[in-house]
């Protein structure tokens, strides 16, 4: 059983604070089930390039189960929700199989198909954003390190008309497509310091620019769920073991784009940006004991708008704080 809570800040006045209660039972390594409520709290405090001051809560319930026969893993889950804000079920399905190797290493193909509220950001969830996701993926494990791959496609769905901005003639917010194709390999957490990489590509079949701004701008419309209808980044990843015990663990991590670039669209014309991708620095703790576990995590990102200024007074910036807290019987 345990408690997560999180939060989360920028520079331009969002504000979402999230706290979470989860109970899970295991049946040996064969099954397990969980059940999951999870409060969201959001805001907008002044008007923002457009986008009007808003203000809401929603509440979420999840009950999920996962069931291992031989090397193959199945999950299901189901959510719903006890506020108006967001609409309809949402769950998810997933298949993986585990592929052991002599020496130690795994390689995990999965396939998950997922329908769930966009929670990760205030404007999304005060619009009652769900999306629905398809992905395919290969993961691979060794002693080094873990290599994540996968592909996706999605479809955002905003069922509210309500006016949300000052260009009230878009009152539905748009639906895009949304393709995916991701990889990363980050080193096993360790003493001392190690190297990791990702690569990141998308592609959305429209722009959520229009309905939020009122004039062409380099502002990200959904802050920062906004779908360039290109966009790719290659970075590297620092990871520094500063502190690990049988009782303890101490981390940091930074990421810095290499390359990266977008493209967006207004009005039919394409505006073209290359260093766009985010600067990222996390560092986390992690205290245990026989029964009881703490961790917290604190994260910062520096998002340019071209030419990697992280540094303009005009970058976007992101801050998020996250504690966790398990009690095991």
């Amino acid at each position: 059983m345990g408690y997560e809570g999180s939060g989360l800040a920028d520079g331009s006045g969002y504000q979402m604070q999230q706290d979470a209660l989860r109970w899970s039972h295991t049946d040996g390594d064969k099954r397990g089930q969980s059940l999951n409520a999870r409060w969201s709290g959001y805001r907008l405090q002044d008007e923002l390039d457009g986008i009007l001051a808003f203000r809401g809560n929603a509440l979420f319930f999840e009950a999920s189960a996962w069931y291992l026969w031989g090397t193959n893993w199945f999950s299901v889950s189901i959510s719903d929700n006890a506020t108006t804000e967001v609409t309809g079920l949402g769950g998810s399905l997933t298949f993986a199989k585990s592929l052991r190797r002599s020496g130690g290493s795994e390689w995990k193909p999965y396939v998950l198909l997922k329908r769930e509220p966009f929670s990760e950001y205030p404007l999304p969830l005060s619009l009652g954003t769900t999306r629905n996701l398809a992905e395919a993926g290969l993961n691979y494990k060794d002693a080094d390190g873990t290599l994540t791959s996968s592909i996706s496609a999605e479809k955002w769905l905003s069922p509210q008309s309500e006016i949300r901005t000052l260009n009230d003639t878009l009152l539905q917010p748009p639906e895009p497509w949304i393709f995916q194709a991701i990889a990363y390999w980050l080193p096993t957490a360790k003493p001392g310091l190690a190297w990791g990489w990702s690569c990141a590509f998308s592609h959305a079949d429209r722009t959520t620019q229009e309905p939020t701004t009122t004039e062409t701008e380099y502002k990200y419309s959904w802050y920062p769920a906004a779908a360039p209808i290109w966009s790719g980044a290659v970075s590297v990843i620092a990871e520094a073991g500063l502190w690990q015990s049988s009782r303890a663990e101490w981390t940091m991590m930074m990421s810095v784009p290499l390359l990266s670039g977008q493209i967006r669209e207004w009005d039919n014309k394409q505006i073209k940006d290359w260093g766009t991708a985010p600067f990222k620095f996390s560092t986390s703790w992690l205290f245990r004991s026989a029964d009881w576990q703490l961790g917290t995590d604190l994260s910062a990102e520096l998002t340019p708008w071209k030419q990697m200024q992280f540094w303009n007074e005009d970058a976007y910036k992101v801050f998020k704080a996250k504690v966790n807290i398990q009690r095991n019987f």
